[in-house]
C-alpha cells in the first residue's frame, strides 16, 4: 500500500472516529518516511486525544523541527505541556502561537487557562476577555471567566458570564456548575439549589455540585443537607469536605452517635483534615445554650447586626469588591464606615501570596451610608479614632491575617464596650486558623481583660459572632 493511500485512510479513520486504526496508519507511514510532516502532526493530535501528552510533545517537537513556523503545532504543544504539569513552558507554546496568530482566540482560552494554574489570575481575566471579544461564539472562555470572576468576589459579573455561556451551550455542565456558585456567593440561595438542581440534572454523580448543594441546603433543612452530602459521599467516599459538613450536619440535627461515625473516617493526619474536626471540636466546647449554629454567611451578619447597640459605630475591615458590606448598609440607615487598601493582603497567608484577594486600587461602588477609608488599617484607623468618639456596637472583622487582625484590636480596645459585636469571618476550618485571626481575638481578650460570649458560629461561612460584655 503506497504512503499516499495510507495517509489517506488515516485521515478517514481519524474523521470516522476510530482512532486507533488512525494512529496505526500513521506509524505504518513513518516506518517508511520518518518525516512525513502530516503523519507526525496528526499523531501529535492523536496521542493528545487519547490523553498520553509525552507521546503527543514528542511528535509535536518533531514536527516543529519540520515546521517551525506552525501556529497550530505550538497550540497543541502548549495544550500538551499543560496536561504534563509545565505551566511555564505550556505560557511560552501559547505565547508563541499567539505571536503568530494574534486572532486566534482559542491560544487565548488556552493561554488563560495555564495562568491560573500559576495562579496569575489578573493576565488569565485579561487572556479570557480577549479570547471572548476575538469569538463570542465559545462557550469555554465565558465559563472558565465566570469561575475566576468569582474566586475575584465578582459574583455578578461572573453570574452574567455563566448566562452568557449557557446560552451559547444550554447543556454546557460546567457553565451551569459556575453558575450556581455565582448564585450562592451573592446569598440568593434558593436560585442556587434550583442552579445545581439543574447541574445534577445534566451530569447525577458531579460531586462538586452535590456537595455544594449540600452546604446550601443547611439554609433550608439539616435533614435535606444531610441527606445530599451523604449522597455526595457515596459516590466519591474521598470528598472529605463533604464528609465533615455531613459530620456537621447529623451532629447538629441530633445524629450523633451516625455523626461520630462519619467524623472518624476523615483523615487526621491531614492538615485540613485536622483543622476542620479541630474547629468543631472548638465549637462544641465553647458552645453554650445561647449561641446560634448559623447556615451562612450573610445570616450570621444578619444575626449580629441585629443583636448589636443601636448606638455606636458600625465597621468593617476587609471590603474588597463590597459583597458584605453592602448586605450590612442594606440593614440600616446609620453610617457603615469600611476600611482596606484595595492592593490584597499585605504579607502572605497560608498558600495565599502577597497581594491576593487586590481589587487593583479600585474601590467598589456602595451605598450612600457607607464610606469608605482607603489605606493600610495602621494608617486609616487612628485619624478616624480621632475624629469619632462612640464606641464601636459592629465590626466585621474580614482581615484574614493575625498582624492586621491584631492591628485592628489594639486599635479599636479603647472603643470595645460592654455590648460590642465582633464577627470573624475567616474565625474557623481553615488549615491556619488557630494562627490567624482566632490567635489575634484570644491575645486582645487577655490583654484588656475582655468578658466575652461566643454568640454565634457560622461551620459554613467560618464565621464567629462574639459579644463582649
Amino acid at each position: 500500500m503506497s504512503i499516499e493511500l495510507l495517509w489517506k485512510k488515516a485521515v478517514a479513520a481519524q474523521n470516522a472516529g476510530f482512532h486507533s486504526k488512525a494512529l496505526k496508519y500513521c506509524h505504518d507511514i513513518l516506518d517508511r518516511n520518518a518525516r512525513h510532516s502530516n503523519a507526525i502532526h496528526l499523531l501529535a493530535a492523536l496521542y493528545l486525544e487519547k490523553k498520553q501528552p509525552e507521546k503527543a510533545l514528542k511528535f509535536l517537537d518533531q514536527y516543529i523541527e519540520l515546521d517551525p513556523a506552525s501556529p497550530d503545532a505550538y497550540s497543541n504543544r502548549g495544550n500538551a505541556l499543560h496536561a504534563l504539569g509545565r505551566f511555564g513552558e505550556s505560557i511560552a507554546a501559547h505565547r508563541t502561537t499567539i505571536r503568530m496568530n494574534p486572532s486566534n482566540a482559542v491560544a487565548h482560552y488556552n493561554l488563560a487557562n495555564s495562568l491560573c494554574q500559576i495562579n496569575d489570575i489578573n493576565s488569565a481575566v485579561e487572556a479570557y476577555r480577549l479570547a471572548i471579544q476575538l469569538d463570542p461564539t465559545l462557550p469555554q472562555p465565558y465559563s472558565n471567566l465566570a469561575s475566576i470572576l468569582s474566586e475575584l468576589g465578582l459574583y455578578q459579573e461572573a453570574e452574567e458570564k455563566a448566562l452568557h455561556a449557557i446560552k451559547l451551550c444550554p447543556e454546557y455542565v460546567d457553565a451551569h456548575y459556575n453558575l450556581a456558585n455565582a448564585i450562592r456567593e451573592q446569598g440568593h440561595y434558593s436560585r442556587a439549589i434550583k442552579a445545581y438542581l439543574q447541574v445534577l440534572s445534566l451530569s447525577p454523580n458531579h460531586c462538586d455540585a452535590l456537595c455544594n448543594l449540600g452546604l446550601t441546603l443547611f439554609t433550608v433543612s439539616l435533614e435535606e443537607a444531610a441527606k445530599t452530602l451523604s449522597h455526595t459521599i457515596t459516590i466519591n467516599p474521598a470528598h472529605s469536605l463533604a464528609r465533615f459538613y455531613l459530620g456537621v450536619a447529623l451532629e447538629e440535627s441530633g445524629n450523633i452517635d451516625q455523626a461520630a461515625e462519619v467524623f472518624s473516617k476523615l483523615d487526621n493526619t491531614d492538615t485540613v483534615d485536622r483543622e476542620r474536626l479541630s474547629s468543631w471540636e472548638y465549637v462544641r466546647k465553647n458552645r453554650t445554650e445561647n449561641t446560634r449554629i448559623l447556615s451562612d454567611t450573610f445570616s450570621a451578619l444578619s444575626y449580629a447586626f441585629n443583636i448589636s447597640p443601636n448606638e455606636g459605630l458600625i465597621c468593617e475591615f476587609g471590603v474588597r469588591h463590597g459583597t458584605s458590606i453592602r448586605f450590612i448598609a442594606g440593614m440600616t440607615t446609620r453610617k457603615i464606615y469600611g476600611f482596606d487598601s484595595f492592593l490584597g493582603l499585605p504579607e502572605a497567608w497560608g498558600d495565599e501570596p502577597i497581594g491576593v484577594y487586590s481589587t487593583n486600587a479600585v474601590v467598589p461602588e456602595l451605598p450612600k451610608n457607607v464610606d469608605i477609608h482607603v489605606g493600610s488599617f495602621e494608617k486609616t484607623l487612628p485619624p478616624f479614632l480621632d475624629r469619632f468618639t462612640e464606641t464601636i456596637a459592629f465590626a466585621n472583622i474580614d482581615c484574614d491575617l493575625y498582624s492586621s487582625t491584631k492591628t485592628i484590636l489594639n486599635l479599636l480596645a479603647p472603643r470595645i464596650k460592654s455590648g460590642t459585636i465582633l464577627v470573624f469571618d475567616e474565625y474557623l476550618i481553615n488549615p491556619t486558623w488557630q494562627s490567624d485571626e482566632y490567635k489575634a481575638f484570644q491575645e486582645a481578650r487577655k490583654k484588656y481583660n475582655w468578658v466575652t460570649d461566643y454568640v454565634g458560629f457560622c461551620m459554613v461561612g467560618k464565621q464567629a459572632v462574639i459579644r463582649i460584655r
